[in-house]
């Protein structure tokens, strides 16, 4: 579905908060209720600056590019700058782990999102941490990807963001407003922080990443939330990281990306 002409403006999450929706937002505090999404965490950048992250694989955090920039220098923080709090709650992490490297989606471009940007800007603002060391299954376990949601479709969205970010807050039947094979806009909140926060399916019981909150936007007049649609996008990350075998390592939860969205290998 084309949606491009009704989006007034896309601003990145780093520069302009995002006014809150009317959504079922809470806030996960006990571990019960926070148990489930264990594999979302917080990045830590640079010592000041914050973003979400999910994990993909054992040493694998998906999130936003444009989170892996300093929005003053506009310079790439060094893997050794970035921290991933595994399930992040009240002051302590489920593990601890430091960024060996970092893959960035090779159309990203960090040149600012306002009025002129396009739709390439978000369907490229994905990237891959790769860890130090891998986060055990037993402490959390990696979620898998799906590239389908559909107009309409509900979703679920776990973030850290701006005076929340002392725990995980969940957002639950938001909506798909549009989509293409690159790009998804949908109701949910977004704040400072949300950048790089999942967007999940609900398939069968589980939960499935569709998309990677990336800007927030307006749609005839109504502000919302813009993410990386792991179809294309996300295949293309992907390729990259074959193509250099000694950047993407570690063996994928539930077989290969391509495998997950459906794809055979040839």
């Amino acid at each position: 579905m084309k949606f491009l002409p009704y989006i007034a403006a896309i601003c990145a999450l780093s520069v302009l908060p995002a006014k809150a929706q009317e959504t079922n937002l809470r806030q996960l505090l006990s571990p019960n209720d926070a148990r489930a999404w264990q594999a979302v965490g917080l990045l830590q950048l640079g010592g000041r600056a914050t973003c979400t992250g999910t994990l993909i694989a054992a040493n694998q955090v998906l999130t936003a590019a444009h989170c892996l920039f300093d929005k003053d220098t506009k310079k790439q923080y060094s893997p050794d700058q970035i921290q991933f709090l595994t399930g992040w709650r009240l002051g302590r992490a489920a593990s601890y782990r430091t960024a060996r490297r970092v893959v960035v989606h090779r159309d990203y471009r960090d040149i600012g999102y306002d009025g002129r940007s396009r739709r390439d800007l978000v369907a490229s603002d994905l990237a891959i941490v790769e860890l130090d060391r891998p986060v055990d299954a037993n402490i959390a376990k990696p979620f898998q990807v799906h590239s389908q949601p559909r107009t309409g479709d509900s979703l679920t969205v776990v973030s850290y963001a701006k005076g929340r970010n002392e725990a995980p807050s969940l957002e639950e039947g938001c909506k798909v407003l549009g989509r293409d094979t690159r790009v998804l806009m949908a109701t949910c909140s977004v704040d400072f922080g949300s950048s790089g926060a999942p967007i999940f399916s609900i398939i069968d019981g589980t939960p499935k990443i569709s998309s990677v909150i990336s800007a927030k936007g307006e749609s005839k007049g109504v502000s919302v939330a813009f993410g990386v649609a792991l179809g294309e996008p996300l295949q293309d990350l992907h390729d990259q990281l074959e193509f250099d075998k000694s950047v993407f390592q570690g063996k994928r939860i539930g077989g290969s990306i391509a495998e997950q969205l459906g794809r055979k290998k040839n």
